[in-house]
């Protein structure tokens, strides 16, 4: 995230030195010295991204960076604000070029100044880390979660699984694709989103004995995001070739596995499972030392990106795991809570039942977090213990977490997050924003996107891309990592109209932004105290957030659901890019028809009072991005879009 961050920033330097050149006269070559030295920065972010849940000092170390850039990027608007001033027309523009004219030596002077501490406070961070010998090498590999929670996931075929709920079609499918006799080696993929069962479903199918039966030989292999290519052909190797034994290949190098591997196969039905593949760069190192076999030969691997499995076979349609119903939530809680031979009918009341059912839909039919709720519910024998999780669930699953980290649901989810490239977390995060359960539109988010600055123009390809087709492409990609979920497609059948993420998905990107002090989620009765007579709220924990998404009801139970509240912030809100305003999901058709046939000032819903909005315009002015979206309001300052 730090290095997307530190992106933004060296794209509004170069904006700064491109545009407004004329207006940085002595001032030119020390903005250049600052993007230089955060393209230096840059350079590392990516591996201390990686590996600051390691190590302590580079959390720090990426914290003080990131804030830094934030600090830049503030310097820099600050900067082009002022410039932008002083362009209009007529005479108040006149007078405004003529002021301007005079303060303009000071202007430079602040801006040399704050551009000269942040560098400086650069290089003091430079200096601590070699005084404190943390060193980081550009290009060190990728090493994504360490070495304890790689063990935890590390999958057998062996294993036992005790708790498959509603797996019966996809079973069914799977069993049907493997066992088909084609000409051709047919590669078959199992697509999801962590923690959805794709390991559970390849290893039921895996181990049925009719499926081994149809395969002259089989091998199932752990593969994850670090993972040696040598290691992988040699565990094929001597699942495929039992009478030889490991020390045979461990002399050989790549080429030669895969040559040894591919001769061992050929005259073969095998079937190859491949756990957890992340890349296509993975797929396409694996596939040269796989042949066509005799007909009907498979290989099989789980993923969590769509573009992967379209990549490995195009002709294939992947399998993708269901999530739970309701009834089937609760029957594997109750499996996973109560002992084996006190299920719910001996050992569960009703009472406990009821609790069971509301907490289950929390994890909203994803089985991982179901699995980590029973476990979590084990340990509570009295109803009281219950209703304690019951009351608050999400803390739980937190504290859960920091006691079971390789475990953890947030930590499994977080993969998929560490994951994306650099460009993509920004994206991702911004969709903290949206109340829980709520679609938001794809022409609605990616112009949020393009004014935040996340579309970079390096990304750009050449000819007729738009920032608008960057902008879907990124979202497809977020749709294909399973991180977003297609709610409604356009008229064609095939674009994408909303979309929406799952409720853990949203806990952990809530979480990540929040702590990244990227964006922060206002709701009243936990982050907010509300004025009643100023119409202010006023924030009860220090922060920086960049973006406030204020959700309904801020006013709290006893208050009127059409008054209508403002951050007020101790520090100032300088550095605030985006404001996002939400009213309740019941009432959006309610305003979209008063909307349609005209809505009226008490109207049912939130108004802002003119002195509000005008507190916003005023007190906020390097808003990027301002939602008020059916939210009834009659003032709008002239200066808005100037």
């Amino acid at each position: 995230m730090a290095e997307a961050v530190v992106s933004v920033a060296v794209q509004r330097i170069a904006d700064l030195l491109i545009q407004e050149s004329v207006f940085l006269h002595g001032m030119h070559d020390e903005v250049e010295r600052l993007q230089a030295e955060l393209k230096r920065m840059q350079c590392l972010l990516k591996e201390a991204d990686r590996r600051q849940d390691q190590d302590e000092r580079v959390r720090n170390w990426v914290t003080e960076i990131r804030d830094l850039s934030y600090d830049a990027e503030d310097v820099i608007d600050a900067f082009l604000l002022k410039v932008a001033r002083v362009r209009g027309e007529g005479v108040r523009g006149f007078i405004k070029r003529v002021s301007f004219k005079f303060t303009k030596a000071f202007h430079l002077h602040e801006i040399g100044t704050q551009i000269s501490s942040i560098r400086a406070k650069i290089g003091d961070i430079s200096t601590s880390m070699q005084t404190y010998g943390v060193k980081l090498v550009e290009g060190e590999g990728p090493s994504y979660g360490n070495e304890k929670q790689q063990r935890y996931r590390r999958s057998f075929p062996h294993a036992e699984e005790g708790f498959l709920i509603s797996l019966d079609a996809a079973i069914s499918d799977l069993k049907a694709q493997l066992m088909m006799k084609e000409e051709r080696m047919r590669v078959v993929s199992i697509v999801g989103m962590g923690g959805l069962g794709k390991m559970t479903l390849a290893r039921k199918v895996y181990n049925v004995t009719k499926v081994k039966q149809h395969f002259n030989c089989y091998s199932w292999i752990f593969i994850s995001q670090q993972f040696s290519i040598k290691d992988v052909l040699v565990g094929i190797l001597i699942n495929v070739a039992s009478s030889e034994g490991k020390s045979e290949f461990e002399g050989m190098n790549e080429e030669e596995l895969v040559i040894a591997l591919h001769s061992r196969l050929e005259e073969k039905r095998y079937l190859v499972v491949l756990d957890d593949i992340w890349t296509t760069e993975a797929l396409d190192c694996l596939k040269p030392a796989f042949p066509k076999g005799k007909k009907g030969s498979k290989v099989l691997f789980t993923t969590r990106n769509r573009i992967v499995a379209s990549h490995a076979d195009p002709w294939s349609s992947p399998v993708e795991p269901p999530f739970l119903t309701d009834d089937e939530s609760w029957e594997l809680l109750n499996r996973k809570t109560f002992p084996r031979d006190i299920h719910m009918e001996n050992g569960c009341t009703a009472e406990f039942e009821k609790l069971g059912r509301e907490m289950v839909k929390k994890c909203r039919g994803l089985p991982i977090a179901i699995v980590v709720l029973g476990g979590l519910l084990a340990t509570k024998k009295s109803l009281k213990e219950w209703e304690v999780v019951h009351g608050s669930i999400n803390t739980q699953f937190v504290k859960w977490e920091q006691h079971h980290q390789c475990g953890g649901v947030y930590g499994i989810l977080a993969l998929s997050y560490h994951d994306l490239p650099f460009h993509l977390k920004p994206c991702f995060l911004y969709l903290s924003q949206f109340p829980e359960d709520w679609e938001f539109h794809k022409r609605e988010l990616i112009p949020m996107w393009m004014a935040e600055g996340f579309i970079l123009q390096s990304s750009m390809g050449e000819g007729e891309d738009t920032m608008e087709d960057k902008g879907e492409e990124y979202l497809e990609e977020l749709i294909s990592r399973c991180m977003v979920q297609v709610s409604q497609r356009d008229h064609t059948g095939i674009g994408v109209k909303t979309c929406r993420i799952h409720d853990l998905v949203r806990g952990m990107c809530i979480s990540k932004a929040r702590t990244e002090n990227f964006l922060g989620v206002i709701q009243y009765t936990e982050d907010a105290a509300a004025n009643s007579s100023s119409f202010t709220l006023q924030l009860t924990s220090s922060n920086k957030w960049r973006r406030i998404a204020i959700h309904p009801r801020i006013t709290g139970k006893g208050g009127s659901k059409s008054k209508f509240c403002v951050p007020s912030l101790k520090n100032g809100d300088s550095h605030l890019r985006s404001l996002f305003y939400f009213i309740e999901h019941g009432m959006l058709d309610v305003v979209r028809q008063k909307l349609g046939g005209g809505f009226e000032y008490g109207s049912s819903g939130y108004y802002m009072r003119r002195q509000q909005l005008k507190f916003i315009f005023e007190n906020f002015r390097l808003l990027r991005v301002l939602k008020i979206d059916y939210i009834y309001h009659y003032y709008i300052p002239m200066e808005l879009g100037i």
